[in-house]
Parts: C-alpha cells; structure tokens; sequence
C-alpha cells in the first residue's frame, strides 16, 4: 500500500471515528462494562488495547491515532515481520477498534439485537 491511500484511508477512519455519537450516560457506560467484564468481553484486534470496555470516544480517538502513528518497531514487537504491509496492519487495527467500538455503543444503548449477537458469541455453546 502506498503512503498516501494509507494516509487517506486513516484520516477518514479518524474522521468516522469523530463523527461518531458517543453515549453520555455515565451509569449505563458502568453498568454495561461490568457486565462485559464478567464476560472478560475482549474485541479481537491485532494488538491489545487495555480497558476497551469502558472506552470513551475520546480513548477511541487517541487509541486510533496511536496505531496511525505507531512505528514499525513497535509493530515487529507485537509480532509482525518485517515482509507484512505494516501500513495495512496499522488500518486493520483501525478498523477494528471502529467496529467494536459500533458494537459496544449498540450494548450501551441496550440495543436487543446486538444483545442477542452478543450472548450467541459468549453465552450459547
């Protein structure tokens, strides 16, 4: 990928991220982590981002910026190798945290579908 559709590409991610509408009910964010932590709930994304449950648009924000920026040593010290398109990797990772992120905003808001997606994931055998 070249640098300037990775740039591009990122920037609107960033920019989808921004758009975002994020809940502003403290007490439903709590109430909604917990349960999800009794779960150990965690997105599958390429590297760890700690306390995803209880994130905020702006951690999104900065979380997303940081794997924008990250360099590629810190990439081959999550385990990638120098022959895979970081640039690639870092997107994935951005894209990831937006769709989880969508997800978790779904669970906030009490959303039955995305309830029932979620106990078909972590609670039905």
């Amino acid at each position: 990928m070249d640098k300037y559709a990775f740039k591009q590409e990122a920037k609107a991610l960033l920019s989808e991220a921004e758009a975002m509408i994020d809940l502003d009910d403290s007490r439903q964010l709590d109430q909604t982590a917990a349960t999800l932590e009794g779960y150990h709930y965690a997105p599958t994304l390429l590297w760890p981002v700690n306390g995803f449950v209880r994130m905020d648009k702006e951690k999104l924000l900065r979380v997303m910026k940081e794997a924008f920026e990250s360099d590629d040593d810190a990439l081959i010290r999550y385990g990638f190798d120098t022959s895979a398109d970081l640039d690639e990797k870092r997107l994935l990772q951005m894209r990831s945290l937006l769709h989880h992120y969508r997800f978790l905003l779904r669970l906030r808001k009490g959303e039955a579908e995305a309830w029932d997606r979620f106990s078909e994931l972590y609670e039905d055998d």
